[in-house]
């Protein structure tokens, strides 16, 4: 009798403990938050950039999801569902600040009212896809909207969660998916931003123009504010042409700098500006294979080479030759002979890789470029390098001048000669720069107007030897593709906006964009030949084991019940 009762109370006492135990959980989990992501790419873990981001609103940020929908097909679903997570993941690290709602445009009964929404909403690029759900004897059509709705302090920004176009999303859902934090994130860092910095882009020397720079600059005008420069007119040149500037970025420069321009660019690094130089070592141009089978690449000079070399930059008169490469079309048959081009590989236009070395190269896709030259770094005092972007292992690098033609490509790769080793294309120089004009003459007329600033101990500086680097392609009908579209196969795509969109905010100082885009998420999807030919043991399996398991797991605790309390 004893002996039952101090069982008794050990139960009871056991219980209370629990209990006790259970609820000091329960009252600290109000108060601490914390998980455990134990997959690879870290899919369910925001980037302190963005939980910094979070944690420093101080109002309420409201988001209409319109990805929603009965019927939606298994790539919006997954979107749907990653975005679903996103969000509350927002919510558990600032609960109070965030809000969202899933809204149905097929839920507004007035066609009328339906239809103003919806172009409401393309105003704010958020589009309205057709789609058609394929089934095995049928097909369903329908509408889905993959956007997003963010308001802030009274303002509002669309968000288009498929960026490209709609007729190849089947392919981009992962790309989707990757995006999802930094598009959201992106959106909330714009509406909380007060401040714009100023991206000047150099004129007057035949640079990229507006329409070669579309693309790139209708993306950055999302977050800076974007323009052209000139430094010389015909009043002459303007000592304060770059004060307004935060980022000056010089894209493929045709006519040489003279030296007053040049000690306005050197003066505007040495007094804290940032710059961005996409520079040719050669003049090339594809369109002379037009009027003859060969043209000669002949070496190129800009005159901001000079100031470059005293940065620590060297730009090589030499053009590469790389057999990883993009192809370009060529007709072998005789002239006027209408045969059907082919598609051959074309050493001159390289395909570009990095070594995530640097949180600007981190997760790039391939890049392309066009007739480029190889860079060198000139070591120096308190810098510091960083090659950016390089070629392959089976390179050549051809001193100029020299004469390209179409025959090099009909003819094949020589491996033989395509043997050196990797070298700069793109690089970073940062640190201690002393100013070019240093224990110079100064330009004539330059010595009263203004001092000379010698020295800027944080200076940064990111040179690319291809002029044509951040050019977007322009047809025929002056119609501009993509950036890093290719012009001859439309499923391919460069990585060469995504680098500069890197280049510009690190220079800029808006680092937290960059480890937030970089972010990379492995979209597995299923094997739909292996699931239609194994659909029957599939099924079977997934209705028949959980049963089975729960089954032998009873067995097995009925058997250690009856063999424990047996008299």
């Amino acid at each position: 009798m004893q002996r039952n009762l101090k069982e008794k109370y050990k139960s009871i006492i056991t219980f209370l403990t629990s209990v006790g135990f259970l609820c000091i959980v329960l009252i600290c989990s109000n108060f601490f938050y914390g998980k455990f992501d134990l997959t690879a790419d870290k899919r369910y873990t925001l980037t302190p950039e963005t939980i910094q981001l979070l944690e420093d609103l101080d109002d309420v940020v409201q988001l209409k999801i319109y990805l929603t929908g009965d019927e939606l097909p298994a790539g919006f679903v997954k979107l749907k569902n990653s975005l679903d997570e996103l969000l509350n993941e927002f919510s558990n690290h600032t609960a109070e600040t965030i809000e969202f709602e899933f809204i149905n445009l097929q839920d507004i009964a007035s066609k009328t009212k339906r239809e103003k929404e919806i172009a409401r909403l393309a105003q704010l690029g958020i589009p309205y896809l057709p789609l058609k759900q394929q089934h095995e004897n049928s097909s369903t059509s329908f509408y889905v909207t993959p956007g997003v709705e963010v308001f802030y302090k009274g303002k509002t920004v669309g968000v288009s969660l498929l960026e490209v176009d709609h007729q190849n999303f089947d392919s981009n859902f992962k790309a989707a998916i990757e995006n999802l934090e930094y598009q959201l994130s992106n959106a909330i860092r714009k509406l909380a931003r007060e401040h714009a910095q100023n991206i000047g882009f150099l004129q007057t020397h035949g640079e990229s123009d507006q329409l070669e720079l579309q693309d790139l600059l209708k993306t950055l005008s999302e977050y800076y504010v974007t323009g052209p420069v000139v430094i010389q007119d015909h009043n002459g040149i303007d000592l304060n042409a770059l004060s307004l500037i935060d980022v000056l970025v010089v894209s493929g420069p045709k006519t040489a700098f003279n030296e007053g321009e040049l000690f306005v660019i050197d003066q505007f690094i040495m007094n804290g500006g940032k710059a961005l130089f996409l520079l040719d070592g050669i003049h090339a141009e594809l369109d002379s294979l037009r009027y003859a089978p060969y043209f000669p690449a002949m070496p190129y000079n800009s005159g901001i080479e000079k100031l470059l070399f005293n940065y620590g930059i060297r730009i090589n008169n030499d053009i590469v030759e790389d057999q990883q490469c993009t192809q370009i079309p060529i007709q072998t048959g005789p002239a006027g002979s209408n045969g059907k081009a082919e598609l051959y590989p074309w050493v001159y236009f390289p395909l570009l890789y990095s070594d995530n070395n640097h949180k600007i190269n981190r997760n790039l896709d391939p890049v392309k470029v066009e007739f480029a030259s190889t860079l060198d770094s000139v070591q120096g005092v308190n810098k510091t390098y960083y090659t950016l972007l390089q070629t392959s292992d089976r390179s050549r690098y051809v001193a100029t001048p020299t004469r390209i033609g179409f025959e090099d490509a009909v003819a094949g790769i020589n491996d033989q000669k395509l043997n050196q080793k990797s070298k700069s294309i793109a690089m970073l120089s940062e640190g201690q720069f002393t100013s070019y004009f240093n224990n110079r003459i100064l330009p004539e007329g330059f010595s009263s107007k203004k001092k000379l600033v010698q020295e800027n101990n944080s200076a940064k500086i990111i040179v690319v030897g291809s002029g044509t680097f951040a050019n977007n392609i322009i047809l025929s009908n002056e119609k501009a593709l993509p950036l890093g579209a290719d012009r001859y196969d439309p499923s391919l795509f460069y990585d060469n906006k995504r680098f500069l969109l890197n280049c510009i905010n690190y220079l800029s100082g808006d680092e937290d964009l960059i480890a937030v885009r970089s972010k990379r998420i492995e979209l597995r999807l299923l094997d739909k030949n292996k699931v239609k030919n194994e659909q029957f043991f599939i099924k079977t399996l997934n209705i028949a084991l959980p049963p089975t398991l729960i089954l032998l797991l009873a067995a097995v605790f009925y058997f250690v019940r009856r063999k424990k309390f047996a008299i």
